[in-house]
Formats: structure tokens, C-alpha cells, sequence
């Protein structure tokens, strides 16, 4: 026979009852998530809303009340009684369809008056000041002291017509003060697009209730609704006052009605800990006390050690720029931002202090030194007040070492009580504020440092380019001598390394090899040329189109002498040049060789000083020249009637200004020299030579002073003969006498120079 079969167990199910109103309902009719109906458990959701709006308080509270039976009972029925119409037709029919839905398009035109009562959320301080004006009511500083008093007590006796919220700094009280009254006139032309939605339908309304309702729209504007309470959620819940179904509640902690009126002040969290004394409930102990002690000094130490590590790298960061700050040699640098860096210097100052002293009373110290404040009087100060007295943050004064950081969340092992761990965590906090805030205005004051010395180079590169616009506006769109007289002029022979020279005219030798043999690693020469590099790169950057020279002094591996040797071996074999050795020491500050920099766009004639031969050879860049002699140049000028006595300045400017219909006029009178100079050319000038360089690369290069025998280039001898007259009439006619002086001067070294050239060919 089969077995017979199991009996199945029938469980009985037994009908739960709602937290939120007390009453028993099916199994089948429970809300999800929550041990009663759908009613209650809409208002809890509607109360949560409501509570994450509110803060941190009221959301700890409702939490707190859900957590009981009858706290939890009376917050619900308190709720539903304030707001019925919240939970009307709330089984099984989903919120927010409408009955009817009517689309139109509506144009208005309306002109009218609009009263404005106008007011501002003040704090109490702003309030005081607003209440000494003329609007205020010109009170006194007791009276406005007062009126705030008194609207606290109200706020405090839940007064609805006092408009407020705690929205000022760090949750401040602000208080809505009545500041104007406006009276506007409008006119308006809207055209608008409307979805209404109607609920209900109703008859077609006959001309009696027309008119029965227009009587009515002027009149018992106040009990449309609660504008108090209205303007209250506005305050406190800003922008999210109308998201919620609460008909504008403001506070969770009124929802107790009268079972729990009583007990608001011992539910909240922010009460004291119930003791014998205090509530007829016995203490708790406290059985997880290990575990929470633990779990908070674990989390503190992780937050301790995050933050150390941010505030050493925010440190490390502020040193590096303080010292590359403090190492910038721009001229004015350290004059112009004096007061940044002194900020920044201070900065970080006090956080090397708190991170890496403990010593406490270093640290003291240090906040002693801003214990008298800058006096802040309403006239200007008498004396000047030094930089480096202003304190590095609002809360220096609680400034401690880190070291106490660390020492205080040792303390959590000493805790008792949950409220002996919020204790402890509210020190940390407080010790840990003001060092958030000196790193945050340490990284600050660089930022603001970096910031004006980036607006500064902006301002004088945008100063330096208007002025460039301004002169190219002015200058012709090409010199004619550039481009005309290159034209016309005799091109500069150019020779191979060890040929043949001729003293007399200029001339262009490739000398590749002394120029690879002066950057030789290692000579002195290549170090002296790298150094004067950078200082001329550093000086193009701050003006355009300059020109800057450097003495090329003597170095002890002789590499200067090998250099200047190999120049005068290009003319060794024609014997062109006068001995130097037994020169007068007049002539000598004259002929020592120098770098030379030109940067592109560089546009100019010169001479040499006292017309001296040169040669320059090209270490970089490229440029072309356009020379002749000023002998020449001269005498045209006084055929042109120009009278004499010409300068050498006078020159360059009339021979910059010459048209094309003068140049080629000059050309055929006069000689005229081009060519273009190039890394690794040697360019010869004679003699009493006027040149002109229109520099189309950055060039860089070495300058040496040449004096020739009367044998070699006669028309030298010519040119300083008429140079010296001209001086010396220049001389008489002139009567400061600083200029008398230096004319004399001029006139010993240009005898110096013209004895050299005979002395040599009367020895020879």
C-alpha cells in the first residue's frame, strides 16, 4: 500500500498592526519597507522630504522618532492633522492626474500699479548699522540693540509674522527687515501658452456669478492662504519650499501633537544624556563602548595621517616657490612685490612651526609676535607701518603644533560615554580649523603672488607692444638705404681662409675654423660666450631691438690671446697692422675686444669710436651691412650745404634719411659697400668707416679694435688729420665747459692714434 500522504501545515496569519496609526490591516495591504498601511507610510516619506531639508537636526530627530512605537504614533497623527489634504484619496490612485486638461494660447495687454513692500535678510550687525540711517529710523545703537532683542523673543515664542532663517555666517540669525515701499507703473504685452489642468467640471457660469465673482476679486485677499507661514517656508527652504506635499510645515519637531508636546526638549539630539536625576528611565550601559571607541580613534588616526601628508606636500610645494621667488633677479622684483612675499614668507613660516616643531612654545611665540594688531584708526597713520605685521590667519591664536592633534585623539580611550567621544571629536575639529586655514591661505598668497607678477609681465609686454605699433606706425615701411642703396652699392668681396688682404676697403673672410676652435669645450672663451648668450637672450625678452656689448676680458688659459692672434695672422702677410705693444695708455681702454649682441629688427647706423678699423666676426645670426667711408660722406653733405663742422652723429642720421634719388646720386660721387654677414664670417671695416646693419636673425659675435700703417691704408691717416680739425674747431666754438673736456680727451686718443700709424712706418 502507498504511503500515505504528509499533511500540510496551514500557517496562520495574524493581522500587524500600523505604527503610524494603530490599527490592524491585512498582510496583503502593507506599504513595502514598512510595518504598516500606505497612508501612514506616505506621511513618513512626506516627513523624511521635509527633514532632509531642514538640516542635519531634524532629519536625527524624525530618525529618533521612528525608532519608537508612540513617538513615532504621534509624529504621524500630528502630521495628518496639519495636513489633510495631503493624504486625501491616497489608496491605490496615483498623485497628479488631472480630470480634464484644457490647452490655450492667451495675449494681454495690461497697464496698471504695483505696490512693492521691499525688505532684506539682515544678521544683527547689518541690521544695527541699517537702523542709524535715515530709513532705519535714525536709532541708536541701544535702540536697534533692542528691537533685536525683541524679534528674538518672538522668533522664540514662534511668532508668525517675524520672517526668518539661519542662513547668515556659520548659521547666523537673520531677520527680514522692512527697508522701502515701491510704487511702480507697468505696462505689459505677454503672449503666453497655458496646459490647465481642472480636477472637477463645473456648469457653464451664467452673468450673475460673473459679476457676483468680480466683486469679489479685490477683497479678503488674506484668506486665499497662510502668507505667513507661506513666506516662512520661502525663507527656510528657498528654492525647494514648493517640491514637497506639506503645505509649507516648517518644522519636523512640531509633529509630537499633545501626546508628545512634552517630551521635545528630552528627544532632541542635541540634549543633554539622561540621568536618575533627569528622567525616570534608569541609565543604559554602554555594552558597545570598545567597539565605537575603536572604530572613531581608527577613522581619526586615517583623517590625522591624510591630512599631515597633504599639508607636508602644500609646505614643501610653498618652499620651493618661496625660494625661487626670493631668487629672481628682474630688476625691481623684490621692491614691487614686497608685500606678497612677505605674506607668503609668514605662511609658511607658521607651517613649518605647526608640522614640523613640538615645541609648544615656539609655536606661542610665534603667535605673540601679532598680539598687537595693526592699528586700524580712522585717519591715515602718522608713520609708516612695517610689512610681516599681519597674522597669517583669522585663527592664528589657536594655532598648536600637530604634535597636539596627534596627543588629543589619543584621548578617545578615555571616553565613558557616547557624549565623552563627541567631546573629544568636537577638539579635533577645533584644533584641526585653524591649520586647514593657514594652508589654505599659504597655497592662496602664492597663487595671488604668481598671479600679480604674471599681470605685471603682461602689462609691460602689452606696454612694450603698443610702443613697437606706435614706431612702426611712424617708421617708414622700408629704409631706402636698405633697400635701394644695397642695390646700388659695390658688393664686399668675400675671400677664402689665408688669402690675400688689402687694408684699404672692406672685405669678408671665412673664418670658420677660429670660430669652431673659440666654442671648444672646456676654453674659457666658450664659457664667456654661453654666459654673455643668456644675459643678452634675458635682455631681448624685456625690449626689442637692442644692441648690448661686453668687455671680452683676458683669461688664463690664453684662449682670448689665440683668438685675437689668429685676427692680426690675417693680416700678417701683407704687414698691415701697427704695433699695439708701446701703444700710449689713452689708446688702450680703446682697443680691448668685446661681445656683441643684435637683435632681429635692429635698423641703425653707427661708428666706431674715434672711427677705429674693426674687425667682427660672426659667432650666430645673420645681417646685412651697407658702409662707406665718413670722409666721403662728409664732403657730400657740404656740397648738399651742409655746413661744417660735421659730427659723426650728424652723419648717421643724414645717411639713414637719404631718398633713392640721393643714394643714387651718392653712388656716383661716392663709394658704397654691401654684403651679408653670416656665422662664421670675418667682415674687415677700414679705418674712419660708417655701417649700417639691418639684422634679420639674432647675431652674436666678437668686436676687435684695428689700428693700420699709413703704408697700408693712407686715406686713414687723411680721415684722422680732418677728424682732429674738426674736433678741435668743435672745441672752440663750444663754451660747457664738461664738454670742452671730453672733447680734449678725444683729441689726445685721436693723436694717439694717428702717432701709432706714422711711429710704425718711420720704424719700418
Amino acid at each position: 500500500m502507498p504511503a500515505p500522504a504528509a499533511k500540510v501545515r496551514k500557517q496562520r496569519l495574524v493581522a500587524p498592526k500600523c505604527r503610524g496609526c494603530k490599527q490592524k490591516i491585512p498582510p496583503a495591504e502593507c506599504a513595502p519597507n514598512f510595518p504598516g498601511c500606505h497612508p501612514c507610510k506616505r506621511a513618513l516619506d512626506n516627513i523624511n522630504k521635509l527633514a532632509h531639508r531642514q538640516g542635519k537636526e531634524a532629519v536625527a530627530f524624525v530618525k529618533k522618532q521612528r525608532e519608537d512605537d508612540d513617538g513615532c504614533f504621534a509624529m504621524v497623527q500630528s502630521y495628518m492633522e496639519l495636513c489633510p489634504e495631503s493624504m486625501d484619496g491616497a489608496k491605490n490612485k496615483k498623485r497628479g492626474t488631472w480630470s480634464v486638461a484644457r490647452y490655450q494660447e492667451r495675449t494681454e495687454a495690461a497697464s496698471g500699479f504695483i505696490r512693492d513692500k521691499v525688505g532684506e535678510m539682515m544678521g544683527r550687525k547689518l541690521y544695527i548699522e541699517f537702523a542709524q540711517t535715515t530709513r532705519g529710523g535714525k536709532k541708536s545703537d541701544d535702540q536697534a540693540a533692542a528691537q533685536w532683542t525683541e524679534w528674538e523673543q518672538k522668533i522664540g515664542e514662534k511668532d508668525p509674522n517675524v520672517y526668518h532663517d539661519f542662513l547668515g555666517e556659520n548659521g547666523a540669525l537673520r531677520i527680514w527687515v522692512h527697508t522701502a515701499d515701491e510704487m511702480r507703473m507697468r505696462s505689459s504685452y505677454m503672449q503666453s501658452k497655458e496646459l490647465v489642468g481642472e480636477v472637477e467640471t463645473v456648469k457653464k457660469p451664467k452673468a450673475a456669478d460673473i459679476e457676483r465673482i468680480k466683486g469679489q476679486l479685490g477683497t479678503k485677499h488674506e484668506t486665499m492662504s497662510e502668507q505667513s507661514s507661506i513666506c516662512a517656508a520661502m525663507l527656510k527652504n528657498g528654492e525647494m519650499a514648493f517640491q514637497g506635499n506639506d503645505n509649507f510645515l516648517l518644522d519636523v519637531t512640531e509633529l509630537l501633537g499633545k501626546t508628545g508636546a512634552s517630551e521635545v526638549e528630552t528627544t532632541t539630539e542635541t540634549s543633554e544624556p539622561q540621568t536618575p536625576n533627569n528622567s525616570p528611565d534608569k541609565t543604559k550601559p554602554w555594552v558597545e563602548r570598545d567597539r565605537v571607541v575603536s572604530a572613531t580613534l581608527r577613522s581619526a588616526k586615517l583623517q590625522i595621517e591624510a591630512f599631515k601628508v597633504k599639508a607636508q606636500q602644500g609646505l614643501d610645494n610653498l618652499k620651493a616657490k618661496l625660494e625661487e621667488h626670493k631668487a629672481n633677479k628682474e630688476a625691481d622684483f623684490l621692491t614691487n612685490f614686497a608685500g606678497e612675499l612677505k605674506v607668503l614668507e609668514v605662511r609658511v613660516e607658521a607651517l613649518k612651526l605647526v608640522l614640523e616643531s613640538k615645541d609648544e612654545d615656539k609655536v606661542k611665540e610665534f603667535i605673540a609676535r601679532f598680539s598687537a594688531e595693526i592699528p586700524q584708526d580712522a585717519e591715515i597713520h602718522e608713520s609708516k607701518v612695517e610689512l610681516g605685521r599681519a597674522p597669517p590667519c583669522e585663527l592664528y591664536s589657536q594655532l598648536k603644533p600637530f604634535c597636539v592633534l596627534e596627543q588629543t585623539a589619543e584621548r578617545y580611550h578615555q571616553c565613558t560615554l557616547p557624549a565623552h567621544v563627541k567631546e573629544v571629536t568636537e577638539q579635533l575639529t577645533k584644533l584641526r580649523a585653524p591649520m586647514t586655514q593657514l594652508l589654505g591661505n599659504g597655497l592662496k598668497a602664492e597663487k595671488t603672488l604668481k598671479t600679480a607678477v604674471e599681470q605685471l609681465k603682461k602689462a609691460a609686454e602689452k606696454k612694450q607692444e603698443k610702443a613697437s605699433k606706435a614706431k612702426k606706425a611712424n617708421a617708414s615701411p622700408s629704409i631706402p638705404i636698405f633697400d635701394q642703396g644695397a642695390s646700388m652699392a659695390t658688393q664686399v668681396e668675400k675671400l677664402a681662409a689665408g688669402a690675400k688682404v688689402n687694408a684699404s676697403k672692406p672685405f669678408l673672410m671665412d673664418c670658420s675654423s677660429v670660430v669652431s676652435t673659440l666654442k671648444e669645450d672646456g676654453k674659457l672663451t666658450q664659457q664667456q660666450a654661453a654666459s654673455f648668450k643668456v644675459t643678452f637672450d634675458e635682455d631681448r625678452k624685456k625690449a626689442k631691438g637692442i644692441r648690448v656689448s661686453l668687455r671680452l676680458e683676458a683669461t688664463d688659459d690664453k684662449s682670448v690671446q689665440e683668438m685675437t692672434g689668429a685676427i692680426y695672422q690675417i693680416f700678417e702677410p701683407v704687414k698691415a697692422l701697427a704695433d699695439l705693444t708701446t701703444s700710449p695708455e689713452c689708446l688702450k681702454p680703446s682697443l680691448v675686444a668685446s661681445f656683441f649682441g643684435v637683435d632681429a629688427g635692429y635698423d641703425k647706423v653707427s661708428a666706431e669710436s674715434f672711427g677705429l678699423a674693426t674687425g667682427r666676426l660672426c659667432l650666430e645670426g645673420t645681417r646685412c651691412v651697407v658702409a662707406t667711408e665718413m670722409m666721403q660722406l662728409s664732403g657730400f653733405m657740404e656740397r648738399k650745404g651742409i655746413a661744417g663742422p660735421i659730427p659723426a652723429a650728424k652723419m648717421t642720421s643724414f645717411f639713414k634719411a637719404m631718398n633713392p634719388a640721393m643714394l643714387a646720386e651718392f653712388t656716383k660721387e661716392c663709394s658704397l659697400w654691401t654684403c651679408t654677414v653670416s656665422a662664421g664670417d670675418f667682415l674687415y671695416t677700414p679705418y674712419g668707416f660708417l655701417q649700417a646693419e639691418l639684422v634679420s636673425q639674432p647675431t652674436l659675435g666678437i668686436r676687435v679694435p684695428l689700428i693700420c700703417k699709413e703704408s697700408s691704408h693712407g686715406n686713414a691717416v687723411v680721415a684722422a688729420t680732418k677728424r682732429m680739425e674738426e674736433m678741435d674747431r668743435l672745441r672752440g666754438t663750444t663754451t660747457n665747459g664738461e664738454d670742452r673736456i671730453k672733447m680734449a680727451k678725444e683729441l689726445e686718443v685721436l693723436k694717439a692714434i694717428l702717432d701709432t700709424m706714422n711711429k710704425d712706418d718711420k720704424s719700418s
